[in-house]
């Protein structure tokens, strides 16, 4: 449990002498705010290398295009990771011929966009419980 703030009461405040000031001898705040970007890197992190996985096996489940020779699903990879402070899942095809699937025939066969569309709003949604719950919990 977090440690309550000790207050002392300093002599008289206020208008005309009445009232008190109250002065904060221990700081609560600053340590919690300090641990904020490194537990904001860590869980935009996992959230991503636990999606990732669920979004490779969506776009392999729903490509909409009818299979040959099953490279071009069997190439559907995703990648999460970080590069700076971004947090990225990175979907693609790995057959030279996968952009075709995607901008051909006004998009018919796309997947990597559907894709996004449906995972995109999982994952934020995701992120915004999971740091909704930080805001009222003690670190």
């Amino acid at each position: 449990m977090a440690k309550k703030p000790r207050m002392r009461a300093t002599g008289k405040g206020g208008k005309g002498g009445k009232g008190m000031t109250f002065i904060m001898e221990e700081n609560t705040l600053s340590p919690r705010i300090k641990t904020l970007p490194a537990y904001v890197d860590h869980v935009v992190g996992t959230t991503m290398s636990y999606y990732e996985p669920q979004v490779e096996n969506y776009a392999k489940t729903n490509a909409p295009w009818n299979d040959q020779t099953t490279n071009a699903r069997n190439g559907l990879t995703a990648t999460s990771g970080k590069e700076k402070d971004a947090h990225f899942i990175v979907l693609a095809h790995q057959v030279p011929y996968g952009i075709w699937l995607e901008v051909r025939w006004s998009g018919k066969n796309a997947i990597i966009m559907p894709t996004i569309e449906v995972y995109g709003p999982k994952v934020m949604e995701t992120l915004n419980k999971i740091l909704d719950k930080y805001s009222g919990s003690p670190v």
